[in-house]
């Protein structure tokens, strides 16, 4: 080859190495690219498993109510046999308790009208039963700290 210039050859001052190409910014760019598809992998993954756990919360508070729909029903029926003068108080609430059509909040709700509100009304009455018998121990009370004038004895008027 012929020198060029001041006795250098043509190209002898360029670094060959400056012409590899550097792809290291695409290789970023998968990373980066890869790296976001994992945590949007990951975080379908999770909001999966937090529903799954969700749905198992959701039928395990389904079995309670509906257990405890069952137990209003039972005691409500024992309620209309042995008391017959509540069964107009109950049965409305034990056909909305058996009818599948009104949703399960409903007759949760209409199953605690007959355990509580039954139970409330019982207590009611135990609280006036109480009262009455207060009233009988204080009218015997009375009566026996009075004096008895004794037959024999004649009754002394002045």
């Amino acid at each position: 080859m012929a020198t060029y210039g001041r006795g250098q050859m043509l190209g002898s001052g360029i670094n060959p190495e400056s012409f590899k190409q550097d792809y290291s910014g695409f290789a970023r760019a998968a990373e980066t690219q890869a790296q976001g598809m994992a945590n949007l992998g990951a975080s379908i993954g999770d909001t999966i498993t937090k529903a799954g756990d969700k749905y198992k919360e959701r039928k395990k508070e389904q079995a309670d109510q509906n257990k405890q729909i069952k137990q209003a029903e039972n005691i409500g029926k024992l309620i209309v046999q042995s008391m017959p003068e509540y069964a107009d108080m109950i049965n409305p609430s034990l056909l909305a308790i058996s009818d599948q059509n009104i949703p399960l909040a409903d007759r949760v709700i209409e199953a605690l009208n007959i355990t509580e509100g039954f139970k409330t009304r019982l207590d009611l009455e135990g609280l006036k039963r109480e009262r009455e018998m207060d009233a009988l121990r204080i009218q015997k009370m009375r009566m026996s700290m009075q004096p008895v004038p004794l037959i024999d004895e004649p009754v002394r008027r002045f």
